[in-house]
């Protein structure tokens, strides 16, 4: 068994560049804050849920590389001085751009399983095993796609717990520099303010829609 990283290691070193004792960095989370960090291999910027060797390195590492790819294109789109009101992902990803659209959707799929674990959030991992085990969508996770102030983190989960005692709505952000990917569960039937203008891989469109945060 291993453990994922919440902030992936090549967008922590795409910012911050080399991390040492003698330079580290500092990191906050809600109990303490500015706990010097020596190294981006600690354990502070890994999920305490356990995921499977293979699924965390053979059989996810694809979508791992494609949100490294991606990553960097968009922060470097959103550098410009004329933020986009979109960016096309086949700009991104010339190639086979829907199935590697794809491998982003199932890259949050993974951090998604590890943050529901560690929130004890009341949605069925059963889903989201079946999503990376067969390469295919989750059908009830959106991701939005938002320009911010400069951030790096993984914020909590944000969830609407319906009277049978399940999960309804759900929500979290990935923060990277001026990059954020709000990540949303929606049971079928509902219907959210973020869920407007977010993307799935079903709706087989190249648009993705930049939203303004502060």
């Amino acid at each position: 068994m291993s453990r994922e990283h919440t902030i992936k290691k090549s967008d922590l070193k795409s910012v911050y560049g080399d991390v040492s004792q003698n330079q580290p960095l500092f990191y906050s989370n809600d109990k303490r804050k500015n706990l010097p960090v020596g190294s981006l291999k600690s354990q502070r910027f890994t999920s305490p849920a356990k995921i499977c060797e293979i699924c965390n390195t053979t059989r996810t590492q694809p979508h791992d590389r494609a949100w490294e790819q991606f990553s960097t294109a968009m922060r470097l789109t959103l550098r410009k001085s004329a933020v986009p009101k979109s960016v096309r992902a086949n700009s991104i990803f010339p190639y086979d751009t829907h199935r590697m659209m794809l491998k982003i959707h199932l890259y949050f799929i993974k951090l998604f399983g590890c943050h529901i674990v560690t929130a004890k959030i009341p949605i069925d991992l059963a889903g989201f095993s079946s999503s990376i085990m067969n390469g295919k969508s989750h059908p009830n996770v959106h991701l939005r796609f938002c320009e911010i102030e400069q951030r790096v983190g993984m914020s909590n989960i944000e969830a609407l717990i319906a009277d049978n005692g399940d999960c309804a709505f759900a929500t979290w952000f990935y923060e990277i520099e001026n990059l954020a990917v709000n990540v949303m569960y929606a049971s079928p039937g509902e219907k959210r303010e973020g869920l407007v203008n977010s993307w799935h891989p079903r709706l087989a469109t190249n648009k993705l829609v930049i939203h303004k945060l502060g």
